[in-house]
């Protein structure tokens, strides 16, 4: 469940300004965090920002309206917007004793040129994947550890921290920030597409091996052939890619089909553990409940009854 971020205490009743997004702002040199909490069932909340903005969700269920489309938003979920991008927002569950508190961080344009021309300089992407950026199309994605545990310290800093250091220490942890939503969003890009590029893109072919070989042990040495790779190599560029090692991935997409067939099968939960490359059960059912928060029984109650 390291992929949730740590949810920030709610303010207290008395200080809320407004039941429907009332808002909480941290401002610093190049960024301004912006804490939203909703107490009120609300639909068609109108939000915008100047800048480019990342949104995460604490706690609670939004859906958003963009022009790209509307979607569920969750916890263990962040949202990517563009400049003057208008959100339209609606509440379907929020109540005082079912909140929704979400973060979103808006950020100067200089530092994340800044912070894509560092990267682009010194650390290049493997050959085939392009340069790096924020891209604005891929835009709703799961929080992988990295990326939530950057957002997590930028709260924390933001919130807590009083140090005459603070300042330093928040440039250095929203870049960090930028680059792990960077790594996120090549992930997501490469699970996505990975059957359309495999044949010109190596970090591609190597998602889509293992999409296509979930039941069995895959090993690293297997992974860096189907990228034409050494072992030292292919996991150096995949962690930089991805900002995970190979196995964490597989790990993650093994989990992901564990709850597909969860949600759309009567498979037995001992064939599911089989199907996605786990030993034994006994591994699949710890992994899954630090996945989750849930055995998988407890999963599959919980899904079959909503």
């Amino acid at each position: 469940m390291s992929n949730f971020l740590q949810k920030p205490k709610l303010t207290n009743e008395r200080h809320l300004k407004t039941l429907v997004e009332n808002r909480t702002t941290y401002s610093h040199n190049q960024f301004e965090l912006n804490v939203f909490e909703t107490h009120l069932m609300a639909h068609q909340v109108e939000l915008e920002f100047n800048d480019f903005v990342l949104t995460s969700m604490f706690r609670g269920k939004k859906v958003m309206h963009l022009d790209k489309g509307s979607f569920d938003y969750l916890p263990g979920e962040s949202v990517v917007i563009a400049p003057g991008e208008k959100m339209v927002i609606d509440f379907p569950e929020a109540c005082p004793d079912n909140p929704t508190q979400c973060l979103a961080v808006e950020i100067s344009e200089s530092l994340i040129h800044k912070t894509v021309d560092l990267l682009n300089e010194q650390h290049k992407r493997p050959d085939a994947c392009g340069d790096w950026e924020l891209d604005t199309k891929i835009f709703h994605l799961m929080n992988g550890d990295e990326l939530a545990s950057a957002l997590n310290r930028v709260v924390h800093l933001s919130v807590n921290e009083t140090a005459k250091m603070k300042d330093a220490l928040l440039d250095l942890t929203i870049r960090e920030m930028l680059i792990r939503l960077m790594q996120t969003q090549a992930r997501g890009l490469m699970l996505s597409d990975s059957h359309k590029i495999a044949s010109s893109n190596p970090m591609a072919a190597v998602i889509e091996y293992m999409l296509q070989n979930l039941d069995r042990r895959l090993s690293m040495e297997e992974l860096a052939r189907t990228a034409c790779m050494s072992r030292a190599k292919f996991f150096i560029k995949f962690k930089e890619l991805f900002g995970q090692t190979p196995a964490k991935l597989l790990m993650d997409l093994r989990l992901k089909k564990a709850q597909q067939f969860l949600n759309e099968t009567d498979l037995s939960i001992s064939e599911i553990a089989f199907r996605c490359g786990f030993e034994n059960l006994s591994h699949f059912n710890v992994a899954f409940k630090k996945d989750t928060g849930k055995t998988p029984s407890q999963y599959r109650k919980v899904d079959w009854a909503s």
